[in-house]
């Protein structure tokens, strides 16, 4: 797993933890795991998780002094750590979709980096594997992208790109020469046509924030 650079470090940062006091930690604590049974149980019902469930152990393990919880499996942990990553991709996609009291009153990135910290995830591991969940988000939006374009449909484009940019302002966890960038670019030279994907590029810097545009530009692969 390649390290993790400065630049995401920076910004991979839960938001702080209340001072508690050791009465309010034990409190907390119970509460917490409580929750994460809460959880756990619902999955194996067949039900979804809960997001406000999540972001109640999210609220109530800042509350405590930073307390965590531990999940019954590695993969039970990262199914709700997925969950949490989902619910942060769709309130910067659309932002009516998913309320901020839903993200416990944070920020995306830092509603998810907090739930990490929550289940005691390393910031390697919690960064690589949002990595990959938001690249599959934006592989989807540039598809849908693509395709309208293909098409002649520019407001369903506009709408994929506008989503895009959106998705990478509020989780700037992709870098341009990352593994999953590449990825992503490599997949469309294989099948994309040159005469769309000028296009699109010509489409996206218009409507990508300037701050996405070299990464957007990498997922595209370089324009002619």
């Amino acid at each position: 797993m390649p390290p993790l650079s400065l630049t995401r470090f920076i910004r991979w940062q839960a938001p702080m933890s209340f001072a508690a006091d050791d009465a309010t930690r034990a409190a907390a604590q119970q509460q917490a795991s409580t929750l994460l049974s809460r959880i756990e149980q619902a999955k194996n019902r067949g039900e979804d998780y809960r997001l406000a469930d999540i972001a109640l152990l999210r609220r109530t393990c800042q509350a405590g002094g930073g307390v965590t919880v531990d999940a019954r499996t590695v993969g039970g942990r990262d199914a709700i750590y997925k969950a949490a990553v989902d619910a942060a991709v769709r309130r910067c996609r659309e932002p009516s979709s998913v309320d901020e009291a839903d993200l416990a009153d944070s920020a995306p990135l830092q509603f998810v980096a907090g739930v990490a910290q929550d289940l005691q995830i390393a910031d390697e591991r919690a960064v690589s594997m949002a990595c990959n969940w938001v690249a599959g988000h934006c592989r989807a939006r540039i598809v849908e992208a693509y395709t309208a374009a293909k098409k002649g449909d520019d407001v369903l484009c506009a709408t994929a790109l506008a989503q895009l940019s959106s998705l990478l302002q509020g989780m700037p966890v992709l870098e341009a020469g990352s593994s999953q960038v590449a990825l992503i670019a490599d997949e469309f030279k294989g099948w994309a046509d040159a005469e769309t994907l000028q296009r699109l590029h010509a489409m996206a810097k218009q409507l990508v924030e300037p701050q996405q545009q070299q990464l957007v530009s990498s997922m595209l692969g370089s324009s002619s």
